[in-house]
């Protein structure tokens, strides 16, 4: 059931009255212009253009549509055309009333061969039909009393059907009572069929014919501005001057090698001239495989450029950063003095005795007897690993002497290599000539 949504609205500016009313509905006068107030004639200027008329003359009406009674006057059936100017005699004369008709029909679209179903309301007598351009001449579709005498469609169990939609059943569709009184109201719009179509250039492509039509002509709109509309098919017969079109009976038009100037739009239409379908066409440059390497080899070149860049950078931030060296293990040579490492300039040397370096620089020098230290001390290169002290019970290796004027009553200082054990030799003299080096 069609819903229809009713509206009036009454405006006072001054001694100007108006209002707004739906299609199909009753439109009622002021009650100053009612009798029994006033029952003189009653003139209509149409919106639209034309002549003023008289619709009611001596409390009588001229136009059937207009009930009047003792204490109203109404207009029935309201339609585009009652919108306008309506104006009075006597003291009325600067007291007109302006009518204003909405269209409050239900929307219902399709596309061009589509179906359209509707329940047929059960107070409906007849379905009257109305071209948007040509409003005053309404068609009866169908009528209840007399069901073969339809023009369109068909009725099963109260719906009515039609079938292959075009633009020719584009308007309005009025149901109504045995009074002519409206009950339900649509307007149907009805557009073309739409498909989009993509191919590369040197490739072949077939357009499809419309759903549900028999094509008739066929027009090509070049998507480059500068040609003309060109005429692909009339009277069902190809006609375009190129022999890379050619018509596939039963499926469409075939595009042979397909080219840049064959993109744009292909327009179907039948054999009334309503458009079926509208086909967008577009042709890409087809790429050879020799360019597609080339690209591809650049984009590898460009790539390869950009991450040796970065490497290059990072290089040389590093190089700004000033060189942070594990400590060297620290070497002893025989009748040598050896300095210490910069990394342990902070603590001065004794030379009254030999002093093992700590792996944290201590904050004030500190001196140790001979009898305090340990049997062996390690010095690992890493000075984040802890020192490890040999036991009583393992063999020690003998080191050299640090200075030749340490008392030989002193006992030899000896160490072990972490993992490895030397024998016992005997100790080295200050005359010896060998440079064995200790680590």
């Amino acid at each position: 059931m069609l819903l229809v949504i009713f509206t009036l609205s009454s405006v006072f500016i001054g001694s100007f009255v108006g209002g707004e009313v739906c299609y199909g509905y009753n439109f009622s006068f002021p009650l100053h212009c009612s009798p029994p107030h006033y029952q003189g004639p009653i003139y209509f200027t149409p919106s639209q253009g034309g002549s003023r008329k008289l619709v009611v003359n001596e409390g009588k009406a001229v136009d059937p549509r207009f009930k009047i009674s003792g204490f109203s006057i109404d207009l029935t059936d309201v339609t585009e055309r009652d919108d306008g100017t309506f104006t009075f005699g006597g003291g009325l004369k600067d007291d007109p009333v302006r009518l204003k008709v909405l269209d409050c029909a239900e929307e219902l679209r399709g596309d061009y061969g589509d179906k359209l179903h509707y329940y047929i309301p059960a107070t409906s007598e007849y379905i009257e039909f109305t071209p948007p351009q040509s409003l005053d001449q309404p068609k009866i579709l169908w009528n209840r009393t007399d069901p073969q005498s339809r023009s369109r469609g068909t009725v099963k169990r109260s719906v009515w059907q039609m079938v292959g939609l075009t633009q020719a059943d584009n308007g309005f569709y009025n149901f109504r009572k045995k009074d002519k009184s409206l009950v339900a109201r649509f307007r149907l719009t009805v557009k073309a069929q739409t498909r989009h179509y993509d191919t590369k250039e040197g490739r072949g492509i077939l357009i499809d014919y419309p759903f549900n039509a028999i094509t008739e002509t066929v027009t090509f709109k070049p998507k480059n501005s500068e040609m003309e509309t060109q005429m692909v098919v009339e009277g069902g017969r190809l006609v375009i001057e190129n022999r890379r079109f050619h018509k596939e009976p039963l499926f469409g038009i075939a595009i042979d090698e397909a080219e840049i100037k064959d993109s744009g739009i292909y327009e179907f239409r039948d054999r009334e001239g309503n458009l079926a379908l509208i086909a967008q066409l577009e042709v890409e440059k087809e790429y050879s495989l020799l360019f597609i390497l080339l690209g591809t080899a650049a984009a590898i070149i460009l790539v390869g450029a950009i991450c040796i860049c970065c490497c290059c950078r990072k290089k040389c931030c590093k190089k700004d950063q000033p060189p942070q060296t594990a400590a060297a293990p620290q070497v002893y040579y025989h009748n040598e003095y050896q300095p210490p490492t910069s990394r342990y300039s902070d603590a001065p040397a004794s030379s009254a005795s030999y002093q093992p370096v700590s792996s944290r620089v201590p904050k004030e020098p500190t001196t140790a007897s001979p009898e305090s230290l340990p049997y062996g001390h390690v010095i690992h290169g890493n000075p984040s690993q802890p020192e490890v002290l040999p036991s009583r019970g393992q063999q020690i290796a003998p080191v050299a002497p640090v200075s030749s004027d340490l008392p030989s009553s002193d006992p030899e200082p000896r160490f072990e290599l972490k993992g490895l054990t030397y024998p016992l030799a005997s100790p080295l003299s200050s005359e010896s000539t060998s440079c064995d080096v200790y680590t």
